[in-house]
């Protein structure tokens, strides 16, 4: 059976739920990895850089995910705690921005009553995409896309998140060392996860990783290995909100 392939066109999604502030791709960037709303705020801006040579264009809409068990956001339908119903966001289509220029994308919180942190993601794709490239006879075209989350938090500080080292072990599998946090109180718990020896060496970094209200407890396999982790550890999350401080240590 003869098989004839005319085009393909490839489309990249970046997800921003860990991943690391003025983000890149090939054409465009953003000035955030995530909006938060706290519970005086009621305006937010984005701005999308064209860093292509010549005209962009942008389609912008909120949509919602779920984070699994695995700690994967997947795309969904409907989301318990959808914030879609409390923002208002435009344009949600931007034109013709010149090279090396920036669009503004304006959020506006409306009235929120319910008490809670509610969370929708804002999807950015640019329209005008690459010029399609043949490679073997397929003509692939690649399509760059943000998804960056947005949340509506509705309760004071003291009720805000926080985390325990609830276990660490030795995986099995990978032979080396995991971390299980528990999330306690209200809404999401976000940081830079850092594992150091006790002089300060780091020994594992992921940065902006999030444990959302979907989970109560959320698995880290890091590349730590088994001999390593005999040693005492210390476990921190850094804030992603307050300049790096630490929120959370424990030692191992």
């Amino acid at each position: 059976m003869k098989l004839v392939l005319n085009a393909c066109f490839v489309t990249f999604i970046i997800l921003f739920f860990a991943v690391i502030p003025n983000a890149n791709a090939n054409n465009f960037k953003l000035n955030k990895s995530r909006i938060v709303f706290e519970q005086d705020d009621r305006r937010a801006e984005l701005k999308i850089y064209n860093e292509s040579n010549r005209l962009q264009s942008y389609r912008i809409l909120l949509t919602e995910m779920e984070m699994n068990q695995e700690g994967n956001l997947v795309p969904v339908e409907e989301y318990t705690y959808s914030a879609k119903q409390y923002l208002r966001v435009g344009p949600r289509i931007v034109r013709d921005i010149p090279p090396n220029s920036f669009a503004r994308i304006k959020l506006i919180k409306k009235g929120v009553k319910e008490r809670g942190e509610f969370r929708s993601h804002l999807l950015i794709e640019a329209i005008k995409t690459e010029v399609a490239k043949q490679v073997a006879g397929v003509f692939i075209q690649p399509n760059i896309k943000y998804v960056i989350p947005v949340f509506v938090r509705n309760y004071p500080d003291e009720e805000k998140a926080s985390v325990v080292l609830e276990k660490h072990f030795v995986d099995k599998n990978t032979k080396t060392l995991s971390l299980t946090f528990k999330r306690e109180g209200l809404g999401s718990y976000s940081g830079n996860l850092v594992v150091k020896d006790m002089s300060g060496k780091e020994l594992y970094r992921v940065n902006q990783v999030s444990i959302y209200p979907e989970l109560q407890r959320r698995t880290f396999n890091t590349t730590i290995s088994a001999d390593e982790s005999k040693q005492p550890l210390s476990v921190v999350f850094e804030s992603l909100e307050q300049g790096n401080e630490i929120q959370f240590q424990s030692n191992i």
